[in-house]
């Protein structure tokens, strides 16, 4: 869809609009009584599998809580035109139309640190209020108890009912409350467990080269034919010099050259681009510009000139995915991004975890920069453990890079079509977001050349 920038001219109709969005909101919240309201969409039955959760008991009183709150964005319909039709703002136009009002924002802050919880951001744009507390404080804030469970062989928290807040709030949802969400950045294996760089017994795998997580150095030969259907430990590990369509999983690292992966998405023309290309995962390995000039430089590729760490700090939580962080897939990620365009410079936004309230924090924090032209998100995970209010909120981060002129890209068919495990062919691998229909209010998701 080509995609147009609204005029100079507009700027006028974008203030003019903007204040009858303001006026209007602020005449419908004082509107209000002091009644309360339990937001379905955020608690326990806001998990699409939400029948099948297990209770393993309360949670920890002093275990912390990261919550986003979102209050309503203004002239939506207007949002849901411009993205249907392509037409493309600024950040400061989108802001002027369609942020939230300063005085929504102000009313939930004011009652979250009342509540005693910690208010660490807010912004109008993204019409979100962060805020961080002890369970024992959201307990009491919400209204309910958090609580230890099970979805599958997944644990985390969830509270045993939905949020309830003072209706004058005019809160929309509230992110983070389950935490119970399977997310990864590796295949699927069709038969069994997921796969990933550290599935391999510990004894086998190689783990201190400059290319993955790898000993094996630069030119050291393959240990399986061109046709293995295996993942990859490290890039060279299984040599492949054209495409092969493996039964059931492709490899994870297929040991292609850099001038090889040009070549086989013939994207040679993309050589001269200078952009800024943008990935979006979580923790943060701190030699990845290190390993890709390792590679590039063993195979005379240019080298990869400027990599932005955007990174928020790793949490250390208990459970948190980057206590013992798989770094492969942002390695991988990194080097074939500059494979496809060696002149530009990468921008890496690495979450804390791979938590809703994480997740949302880096996206908006990519959005917001605004530096970037693409955002590539090499993960995903079952929708099932996705809470509504998780997604209501990145589609609405989503909806904003795309009507100011990002494009986002959603890996998908790490497991190829999906006719083996589903009995039809879908998306596979990864899911969520690379599943997420388009729709008015939503941009259209792409799985980006880099796979």
């Amino acid at each position: 869809m080509k995609r147009r920038h609204v005029a100079a001219g507009a700027v006028a109709l974008t203030t003019a609009i903007a204040m009858a969005g303001a006026g209007a909101g602020m005449a419908h919240a004082a509107g209000q009584g002091n009644d309360k309201v339990r937001l379905t969409n955020s608690g326990r039955t806001a998990l699409p599998d939400h029948s099948n959760l297990r209770t393993l008991g309360v949670a920890n009183s002093s275990a912390n809580v990261d919550l986003s709150i979102a209050v309503p964005l203004r002239n939506q319909a207007l949002l849901d035109s411009l993205l249907a039709k392509g037409t493309v703002i600024s950040p400061a136009q989108y802001k002027s139309l369609f942020g939230a009002s300063p005085s929504s924002l102000k009313k939930v802050s004011d009652w979250a640190k009342g509540q005693g919880l910690k208010v660490t951001s807010k912004d109008a744009a993204s019409g979100v209020v962060t805020v961080a507390a002890p369970v024992r404080t959201v307990n009491k804030a919400f209204s309910l108890k958090m609580e230890r469970v099970a979805l599958g062989s997944n644990t985390g928290l969830a509270p045993n009912i939905d949020p309830q807040l003072p209706k004058s709030l005019g809160v929309l949802n509230v992110a983070g409350l389950t935490t119970v969400s399977s997310r990864h950045t590796g295949p699927i294996d069709t038969f069994g467990p997921q796969r990933s760089l550290t599935s391999a017994p510990r004894s086998t795998q190689h783990t201190n080269s400059p290319f993955s997580n790898s000993r094996a150095m630069p030119g050291a030969k393959a240990t399986a034919a061109a046709t293995s259907n295996e993942c990859s430990n490290y890039w060279g590990q299984h040599v492949a010099v054209s495409a092969l369509k493996f039964p059931s999983t492709s490899n994870m690292l297929c040991g292609y050259s850099p001038q090889q992966a040009v070549k086989l998405y013939n994207a040679g023309k993309a050589s001269t681009a200078k952009s800024n290309i943008g990935i979006l995962l979580w923790c943060s390995d701190a030699a990845a510009k290190s390993k890709a000039n390792a590679i590039s430089g063993y195979y005379k590729y240019p080298l990869l000139g400027t990599y932005n760490n955007q990174s928020a700090p790793e949490s250390k939580a208990k459970g948190s995915a980057c206590l013992n962080p798989d770094y492969g897939e942002q390695d991988m990620d990194v080097q074939t991004s500059h494979y496809m365009s060696p002149k530009s410079t990468i921008t890496y936004y690495g979450a804390s975890d791979s938590t809703d309230s994480a997740l949302l924090s880096i996206f908006n924090k990519a959005v917001t920069q605004h530096t970037v032209s693409t955002i590539s998100m090499s993960w995903g995970g079952d929708e099932s453990g996705q809470s509504k209010s998780f997604k209501q909120q990145f589609d609405r981060t989503a909806a904003r890079a795309s009507v100011t002129g990002i494009s986002l890209f959603a890996s998908s068919g790490d497991m190829g079509d999906g006719s083996i495990k589903e009995g039809g062919t879908a998306p596979s691998g990864p899911r969520s977001p690379a599943t997420r229909p388009p729709r008015r209010s939503s941009p259209r998701w792409a799985a980006p050349p880099l796979r």
